[in-house]
């Protein structure tokens, strides 16, 4: 690993919006983001930090393992996507509707990735935790962006 390194535990004591790959990596054990996402999602369980995502990773998650008919999978997700006293499963509501349209319209973003940002800032996350560098251009502070390619466990 590069000296850029910052690991996991950094995130400690951090209000963290996890973007769906997070979930991916971690539930599916894809390489090489698998080890770093499971230790970002073990913080949680530890009440080291504290994160929210939106029901929207749930779809997004559901996608591959609903179309490869892998139901064991599907119920991994659901499972995972259940608010604990660490994490908060957000719903989709008006105001993010509408302050996601605000950042489409300022951006290039997708729908998806612009519901993503704009839930993490109404939720006053202090960062995203993702491995989609295009967020690095339209995250605005105090919301920052914590790239999975640059932790290590």
């Amino acid at each position: 690993m590069g000296s850029g390194m910052n690991p996991v535990r950094s995130l400690a004591g951090r209000r963290l919006y996890l973007d769906v790959n997070v979930f991916i990596y971690a539930m599916e054990g894809l390489a090489p983001f698998a080890p770093v996402a499971v230790e970002v999602l073990k913080l949680l369980d530890s009440g080291a930090a504290t994160a929210i995502t939106s029901e929207l990773s749930l779809a997004e998650c559901l996608v591959k393992p609903m179309r490869d008919n892998n139901a064991p999978l599907v119920r991994v997700y659901q499972q995972a996507f259940e608010s604990t006293p660490h994490s908060t499963v957000a719903p989709i509501t008006r105001d993010i509707l509408v302050a996601a349209a605000q950042l489409r319209a300022a951006s290039s973003l997708k729908l998806p990735d612009a519901i993503h940002l704009a839930t993490a800032s109404l939720a006053r996350c202090d960062c995203i935790v993702t491995n989609d560098s295009h967020f690095l251009t339209v995250a605005q502070p105090p919301l920052t962006v914590v790239m999975l390619s640059e932790l290590s466990v």
